[in-house]
């Protein structure tokens, strides 16, 4: 047998898992093959990719000053942790709030900037997920 025979032969239990960014909107595909950008086809388990996580404390709409791992909507939390994140928050009912939650939403990289530069409000204790399962 050789090696282009023995390669196609051997089957693969894991692909690479692309950016929710794409490059229609101006953003590069992600294609590395780092461990949490692969998802485990046997288990449907995967690493959560690090986002901007956004949390309602007190009548308020907070963000993660920094990025934090976050399964993809709708799937399930499978390990987790509680981290301390830094928070910046502001008024739910503020239409710069509803511009930001809507541009994070789309991955909007102008928006992403603007809740890194905002000030802190508080720190808090939010329970992330270390290992994510598709449903």
């Amino acid at each position: 047998m050789d090696a282009a025979t023995t390669s196609s032969a051997v089957p693969t239990t894991r692909r690479l898992r692309t950016s929710r960014n794409s490059t229609a909107r101006g953003f590069a595909v992600t294609t590395n093959a780092s461990r949490k950008n692969i998802r485990d086809e046997e288990e449907n388990t995967y690493e959560p990719e690090n986002e901007i996580v956004m949390v309602e404390r007190e009548g308020k709409t907070c963000f993660s000053m920094e990025e934090q791992p976050k399964c993809q909507p709708g799937d399930e939390l499978i390990e987790t942790e509680n981290r301390k994140v830094k928070l910046a928050c502001l008024p739910r009912s503020d239409r710069r709030t509803r511009r930001m939650v809507n541009g994070l939403k789309r991955g909007e990289e102008s928006i992403m900037e603007e809740i890194r530069s905002l000030p802190m409000s508080l720190t808090d204790r939010i329970e992330l997920p270390k290992l994510c399962r598709v449903y």
